[in-house]
């Protein structure tokens, strides 16, 4: 999971590998939507590009250490989350 910037937009991106290529799926707004992006990890951003997912006004992502926080904004009501990342791998049992 990480948070960037590209231009004006702020994103929330979750890395994955998948039959051994790896991609990235980006979360943003963009044109008055919220939008998802799921593209190669070589590929650019280009947030136009993204599907709909619902109107939104605003999104805003930040990371500070392990806790990933965003917020999203739509018909002037925001609505935030805060995530604290871990890893680990269970173990047999």
């Amino acid at each position: 999971v990480s948070v960037g910037k590209q231009e004006d937009t702020d994103y929330l991106g979750f890395s994955d590998t998948i039959d051994g290529e790896s991609y990235m799926t980006y979360i943003y707004c963009y044109d008055g939507e919220l939008r998802e992006l799921f593209v190669e990890s070589s590929a650019p951003f280009i947030a136009e590009n993204g599907n709909t997912l619902f109107p939104a006004d605003k999104f805003t992502a930040t990371a500070d250490k392990n806790i990933i926080s965003f917020a999203i904004t739509c018909n002037g009501v925001q609505t935030s989350s805060h995530y604290c990342l871990r890893s680990g791998k269970e173990g047999a049992g």
